[in-house]
């Protein structure tokens, strides 16, 4: 895409800067509604949490409920893992808190390690992923596995889940030549990992087996059922297993397993949206669950193109005045939701016209086996039932995967829906 396009002319970055004030249609109707909520999130109790312990503050639920991934989503338990938790870097390593320009949550962290220097703190996916995935406890080595990550500009996810992987296939004695055996790669080496994050930042060495992803790396080993991953897009840290709404989420998200696209498992674990009909839901639930999942999605899409955080639990209805004072429209809260749902299907349209197939819409295969302990322990979601479900409530063609006529009219899609 356009990001390995400017790597390939080494361009940083397009920086344009404007002399005109963006126009607000109602200027003090929306100062006084951004005041109010900006002082309500200060005294919400999922901000203070943000605030206080960082998106690592649902790590302690996420583990007890199977959510957190061991051992490359092997393990469901590990020893030590309370060890990486946000309260618990609070109270050790943390210096300081940072934030989106003009959030009053703060949920960014500031980090000092042995060395004195101040960095930033790893999020959750960051935690996870270079700690219990590769079963690595110690906090300070997974916040300078993550830096490492983010001074190369390689994504967090990505590589841990391809890095968990590559251990998987060690320990199962599928990667085992000269180079694999020298490096002695096993759960919990960190000094390892980072070798290895070198290797693949460069290219070099045992990088070269990494550097494509996770996919690449399976199918190069001779084992592609092994990589969790759906349309080649590593999956994030909220196991399926653990939280069942995830696995539509990931299977139908529009740039594969990206947690971001509708995290459910928020939904699962309580927080709900019960005025825009997201209620709450089993985390070990079936096909019923499809329209939910859909509705959440549809609300997150609309936070999306709004540029709104997820995290930010600001109610629907006020959400609704702020964009209608903003612009001077006059959306009622269904016509916006509208909005995400288009959206969505905007984004499955031109999918279908760049080539997407329905068998994309996947369940990793490592994750049809259930784990034997844990909070997750016993369960695999019923994938095939819930999808079929899903494609019935979005009006989706069960064949093809994609909208039918019908939707298409409903959404004013329909000039969209034709082969170019």
């Amino acid at each position: 895409g356009m990001g390995a396009l400017m790597g390939s002319k080494n361009l940083k970055a397009i920086a344009a800067s404007g002399k005109q004030r963006i126009p607000i249609a109602d200027h003090d109707a929306y100062a006084k509604l951004r005041s109010r909520i900006n002082r309500e999130l200060r005294s919400d109790l999922m901000s203070q949490g943000l605030r206080d312990f960082g998106t690592g503050s649902g790590s302690d639920v996420f583990d007890y409920f199977g959510v957190m991934p061991k051992r490359y989503f092997r393990a469901g338990t590990l020893a030590g893992v309370e060890t990486i938790s946000g309260p618990t870097m609070a109270e050790t390593i943390l210096a300081g808190v940072s934030a989106c320009h003009g959030c009053v949550i703060a949920c960014g962290r500031k980090v000092k390690l042995e060395d004195g220097e101040e960095r930033k703190g790893p999020e959750y996916e960051s935690i996870v992923g270079f700690g219990p995935n590769l079963g690595i406890t110690d906090l300070a080595a997974i916040t300078r596995l993550a830096e490492l990550c983010d001074r190369y500009g390689m994504d967090t996810i990505s590589v841990s889940n391809t890095l968990g992987l590559a251990m998987a296939l060690v320990e199962d004695g599928v990667l085992d030549g000269d180079d694999w055996r020298a490096l002695d790669l096993h759960w919990g080496d960190a000094q390892a990992v980072e070798k290895l994050i070198h290797s693949l930042a460069h290219g070099q060495g045992l990088g070269a087996w990494l550097e494509h992803g996770a996919r690449a790396l399976a199918e190069k080993a001779g084992a592609p059922e092994t990589a969790v991953e759906v349309k080649g897009l590593e999956l994030a840290y909220h196991d399926p297993r653990g939280s069942a709404g995830m696995a539509l989420v990931y299977a139908t998200s529009p740039r594969g397993a990206c947690h971001n696209q509708g995290p459910y498992y928020l939904v699962e674990l309580g927080q709900t949206r019960e005025e825009v009909g997201v209620g709450l839901s089993d985390r070990r639930g079936g096909p019923e669950i499809a329209a939910n999942v859909a509705r959440q999605q549809d609300w997150v899409s609309l936070l999306n193109n709004l540029v709104m955080c997820i995290f930010a639990n600001v109610p629907a209805e006020d959400i609704q005045k702020l964009v209608n004072s903003a612009t001077g429209f006059d959306y009622t809260l269904e016509a916006l939701i509208e909005v995400g749902e288009r959206s969505w299907h905007l984004k499955r349209l031109i999918n279908g016209k760049l080539g997407a197939v329905p068998g994309e819409d996947s369940y990793p295969a490592p994750l049809t086996r259930p784990l034997e302990d844990g909070g997750a322990a016993g369960f695999v979601p019923p994938f095939e039932e819930m999808l079929e479900a899903y494609y019935h409530v979005r009006g989706w063609e069960a064949r093809s995967g994609m909208p039918t006529g019908d939707t298409l009219r409903r959404l004013g899609l329909q000039s969209e829906g034709r082969n170019p």
